[in-house]
């Protein structure tokens, strides 16, 4: 049925679904070249049960980037992560 579709449905996002996001880390170490030292590394989270703008925590919501605007950044994949491994929250326990 209808509500049967539109609940599988990959693009309506739930309540759990994890969010994509990215995040700069930087690199406070470094053996190499001056111009590395400080250099940062993108990774990619998909957090479960956040949704909001995490920009005030270094997170950038990555699931409107192209493809090319991942890889840019080096961003070759996302790992699956509660919340609460990263220091965040999720919405439903807010309150």
């Amino acid at each position: 049925d209808s509500e049967t579709l539109r609940l599988c449905d990959s693009t309506t996002p739930r309540l759990y679904d994890p969010m994509r996001y990215i995040k700069k880390l930087t690199r406070l170490g470094s053996l190499g070249p001056t111009e590395e030292r400080g250099a940062g590394v993108w990774v990619g989270y998909d957090i479960d049960g956040v949704d909001e703008d995490l920009s005030a925590q270094g997170f950038v919501r990555a699931d409107t980037l192209t493809d090319d605007e991942l890889a840019a950044r080096g961003v070759k994949g996302f790992t699956r992560i509660a919340p609460e491994k990263l220091g965040l929250r999720r919405k439903d326990e807010d309150g």
